[in-house]
């Protein structure tokens, strides 16, 4: 079975709530994730990094900067 793609047609198909990442390597030989989530009313977070650990730390670095923009 393939995995699903993270896309469709350069749509992010990450469902609210969610994460998606996808492990690649680029033109330099290097592993990077490609990382997507998206928050509860809608929108989308999207980075890439050389790992999950530093993708999901980004992610809540916005969440928090987001929450706190909202008080």
């Amino acid at each position: 079975m393939t995995q699903p793609k993270m896309n469709l047609h350069g749509v992010s198909v990450c469902p609210a709530g969610e994460e998606n990442h996808e492990r690649y390597k680029d033109f330099r030989g290097k592993w990077l994730y490609q990382y997507d989530y998206r928050d509860t009313d809608g929108e989308l977070f999207s980075v890439v990094m050389p790992t999950l650990t530093e993708c999901r730390e980004r992610r809540d670095k916005w969440l928090n900067q987001k929450i706190a923009k909202s008080k």
